[in-house]
């Protein structure tokens, strides 16, 4: 499979989760799991971490070839187009929960998370950046 289908399917899998989880929560957990899955701070670890990871693969799409090997540093235009789309991931992510719920507009919460999944990708940007050095291809 290759990376932009696997980065398409996990962008994909994210979005229909965060719809999912909205409509049926989870019931069949014991409530002291249940409190520890729906905490904040593993509501922004899971954030960082599925965006982390969808950054990291769109750039190993973005990020290769012998241009790749000419643009080293990690600002340029494949970053800022790896950071708009997780922005349109994450816009659609917050609208399926936003859809799920039956709310109307975003709130504070949907634009916080948009931030978290913003550093989320900043995180797997710098990830990628370093692991690619290295090991160069």
């Amino acid at each position: 499979m290759s990376k932009t289908r696997i980065a398409v399917a996990w962008a994909a899998a994210m979005i229909f989760a965060a719809g999912i989880m909205t409509y049926f929560p989870i019931m069949a957990v014991p409530r002291t799991v249940r409190r520890f899955l729906n905490s904040e701070p593993v509501h922004i670890v899971a954030h960082l971490f599925l965006f982390a990871v969808l950054a990291a693969l769109i750039a190993g799409r973005l990020w290769r070839g012998p241009t790749a090997r000419r643009l080293r540093g990690l600002l340029n235009w494949r970053t800022l187009l790896v950071l708009l789309l997780i922005f349109g991931v994450g816009v659609l992510q917050e609208t399926a929960q936003l859809i799920g719920r039956h709310l109307p507009a975003f709130r504070a919460e949907e634009v916080f998370d948009l931030g978290v999944d913003l550093v989320g990708a900043c995180i797997g940007l710098v990830i990628f950046h370093r692991r690619r050095a290295q090991h160069p291809t």
